[in-house]
């Protein structure tokens, strides 16, 4: 008796500690036993493994559970050929990121979420439709959490739409056929601490009104086109980033109230950073801090483009406190 209750506790602790580096993008690395129970407010429900009443697909396991259950997908059945469709609040977690994967075989978005306050993690996503819309995670969602996942070949690694107060933390996200992480028309979400490797376009692209973002502490390297690229937007905050060998490292077009401040840019292979506005905005995107492939004691030189309407002519904005150092990222 006493020992059931020793590991009734540990399992306990371990639970808290799980749910803690969830909210915190502290993820703790280890594997789930096939014998441990989350606990949460609603019930567990299991798919795969070979437990007694445990469901074939994800799909029918998320179609049975209720706001606030959790849905627990064990890798014995993996991979999961399914497009899944969220459409409730649920927690939705793999036993191993790296093992428990869900195929969407070449068609439609992996997993589509039209819920708030959905949680995905610890799964590998990968060959959704390569055509747009399509994402491995398609988000039109509010308060969700998408975490130490990875995403590989899909059209976007996660695309998401007229959404807000979203986190995404701690995913590999390589090798997807355009961006690895699109944002239509969403504000005040955070993106930290992903890895952002080899796209064809854009690491990160944000367009058409989605402010107030804040994106730091992501390692963003070796995409086609830009490491972060926002078009349209207004107030979003790039900062203790690595961005490097990209095309260019920061691309910010006819946006406003950008701030960009103590990333590493380093070794982009066309530039740095690069800018494009009307002369009305041209001093309304602050760079202060970043540090620019070596030391630097004076200004660093911005070069852009900027003008009226259509027509834009050669501009320069500073960086005037560049940093002297890499920073630790």
């Amino acid at each position: 008796m006493q020992n059931n209750i020793i590991l009734k506790y540990l399992i306990f602790v371990i639970i808290l500690l799980f749910i803690y580096s969830s909210f915190t993008g502290f993820t703790m690395g280890f594997s789930i036993d096939k014998s441990q129970m989350f606990i949460n407010k609603g019930n567990n429900l299991y798919v795969g493994g070979g437990g007694s009443g445990n469901y074939s697909n994800i799909q029918d396991a998320i179609d049975n559970a209720s706001e606030g259950d959790t849905v627990f997908v064990f890798d014995d059945s993996s991979p999961y050929y399914e497009n899944l469709i969220v459409t409730k609040g649920i927690f939705l977690i793999g036993e191993n990121r790296d093992t428990t994967i869900i195929d969407g075989t070449g068609d439609g978005n992996v997993i589509y979420i039209d819920a708030d306050s959905v949680y995905v993690s610890r799964f590998t996503i990968q060959n959704g439709g390569l055509k747009f819309p399509y994402g491995g995670i398609n988000i039109r969602s509010n308060y969700s959490t998408i975490s130490d996942n990875n995403l590989e070949n899909n059209f976007y690694g996660i695309d998401m739409y007229y959404s807000e107060n979203n986190h995404i933390v701690g995913n590999n996200i390589i090798n997807n056929n355009q961006c690895g992480i699109y944002l239509e028309g969403s504000s005040n979400n955070n993106i930290s601490e992903n890895l952002i490797d080899n796209q064809p376009y854009n690491g990160i692209g944000f367009y058409n009104l989605s402010n107030n973002n804040n994106i730091y502490k992501n390692t963003i390297i070796n995409n086609q086109y830009s490491g972060i690229r926002t078009t349209a937007c207004c107030g979003n905050n790039i900062y203790s980033n690595r961005i490097s060998n990209n095309l260019v490292g920061v691309r910010i077009e006819y946006s406003n109230n950008t701030k960009i401040f103590n990333n590493n840019l380093i070794k982009n292979t066309f530039k740095g950073a690069h800018f494009l506005g009307d002369i009305f905005s041209i001093y309304t995107n602050t760079w202060d801090g970043n540090y620019w492939n070596r030391p630097r004691v004076l200004p660093k030189p911005i070069l852009g483009r900027s003008g009226f309407f259509l027509i834009l002519l050669p501009w320069i904005n500073f960086d005037w406190h560049p940093a002297i150092e890499a920073y630790e990222i």
